[in-house]
């Protein structure tokens, strides 16, 4: 459980806390707020960051305020990369198609094996259909649960242990999205104005790589101007019904997605990656 300390004398209860914390860790109350459930915490520090009064304490984890983000050289280059976090909250304002297609130029310049560039970048935009791919990928975790019962699981042990092994570890995570969902929420891509869908040859082994290239240049150059985004592994589980359902070509399959817009919240703290090798 991680140790967090709010300073009632500093908070203004301004509630940011609240709505930028993945995990539903604070609760707010008329005049003040609590962390109500550290030990479900994730240390991503988003809180921290975007606290206005530096109210927020953790215990062990603390970061250095960090200016002119938006920008770089030689000698900040390292404090432009710490501060690239994974954006939730979006304003409700498009990017312009010229921004797009540089953030889509720019990604492409990131290195492919042997220099063989057929992996390509999808964005979406329209609203609709982003609702519709936030559809299918809960329909597609509502179909693994489906998986659990005894005689399923056992079957699984035999042939499919990775996916036993994925099911028996995350469906705690399933059904708090599954039900957050239900309620009215969009957990996927959590009401994004653009979808970004890299994708690739399935023939070529290194399609994976060159895309996750691809996404690290995108995610470094949209930081660079202002665009928060997020990488979403809960679309990647749902690929193939994703990829069917954006008529993708058949020998092409889909290697990851990217969320992208105006963040809502702006971060004033450098954030902390923890190490768990040992």
């Amino acid at each position: 459980m991680h140790t967090i300390i709010i300073n009632n004398e500093t908070c203004i209860n301004c509630e940011k806390c609240v709505t930028i914390c993945p995990k539903q860790v604070y609760k707010s109350f008329e005049s003040y707020t609590i962390p109500a459930h550290p030990d479900i915490c994730i240390s991503c520090l988003h809180c921290m960051a975007v606290c206005p009064t530096n109210s927020i304490v953790f215990q062990n984890n603390n970061t250095d305020s960090i200016e002119n983000l938006k920008s770089f050289d030689v000698t900040n280059f390292d404090n432009f990369l710490s501060s690239i976090r994974s954006v939730r909250h979006f304003k409700n304002t498009l990017i312009d198609n010229l921004t797009i297609n540089n953030l889509i130029k720019i990604a492409k310049q990131a290195p492919a094996a042997s220099n063989w560039r057929t992996s390509d970048i999808l964005i979406i935009s329209d609203s609709s259909k982003i609702s519709s791919m936030e559809k299918i990928t809960i329909a597609h975790f509502k179909k693994l649960l489906s998986l659990f019962n005894p005689f399923i699981i056992n079957i699984l042990g035999i042939f499919r242990s990775s996916l036993k092994n994925y099911l028996l570890k995350n469906k705690p995570s399933i059904l708090q999205l599954i039900d957050k969902y239900e309620q009215g929420h969009n957990p996927v891509f959590h009401n994004a104005p653009h979808v970004a869908v890299f994708y690739g040859p399935s023939v070529n082994k290194l399609s994976k790589d060159n895309c996750d290239a691809m996404m690290h240049y995108f995610r470094i150059y949209a930081h660079s101007l202002g665009i928060g985004s997020c990488i979403i592994g809960y679309a990647y589980n749902a690929r193939k019904d994703l990829k069917k359902f954006l008529d993708l070509p058949k020998e092409y399959d889909v290697f990851g997605f990217i969320i992208f817009g105006y963040p809502l919240l702006s971060f004033r703290k450098a954030i902390i990656r923890q190490n768990y090798l040992k």
